[in-house]
């Protein structure tokens, strides 16, 4: 079994090759690709940050994370970088572990910010600032991972038309 080694939270770990999976598609947005985030480098909007090392380092490991996966996306053929002057919007899905009742996805922006600059790190975007990424949109996968501590996010895109620039 081949298997990479990166930091997360602070210590490393082996992180299968299958961090990562094809997105599924969504009422005509083109799926992107979908990453798989442990709890241990979650980050949330609500609640405490805790430690602002222990923070940065989470921050890393999943800018990380994102980098790996889009690499390894880009070079199997599933993703493709975006061309030049092209705009897009974002839609992030996340899958939680178990089904719940209620579930605020936006809360999931702290995790979902370093795995785009991870995208861009890769090469899947020039920058991810508003001349490339219009807008980000969040929504709530209703399939569970069905792994406990396992979180997914779905990252899909549509082209923006261009009157909007």
């Amino acid at each position: 079994m081949v298997v990479m080694v990166v930091m997360v939270a602070g210590r490393s770990g082996p992180v299968p090759l299958a961090c990562w999976e094809p997105a599924v598609p969504v009422d005509g947005w083109m799926p992107l690709i979908a990453v798989h985030v442990g709890r241990n480098v979650l980050l949330k909007s609500n609640g405490s940050h805790g430690n602002p090392y222990a923070h940065a380092q989470r921050e890393h490991a999943l800018r990380v994370l994102g980098r790996v996966a889009m690499r390894a996306a880009i070079d199997a053929h599933v993703a493709a970088p975006l061309a030049d002057g092209e705009r897009v919007d974002l839609l992030c899905l996340i899958g939680l572990p178990r089904r719940v009742a209620r579930f605020d996805p936006p809360n999931l922006y702290p995790t979902v910010k370093p795995l785009v600059d991870g995208f861009t790190d890769a090469g899947c975007w020039p920058d991810d600032d508003s001349t490339v990424i219009r807008r980000t949109a969040f929504g709530h996968d209703p399939d569970p991972t069905g792994r406990k501590g396992l979180w997914r996010f779905s990252f899909h895109v549509w082209p923006a038309p261009d009157s909007t620039r």
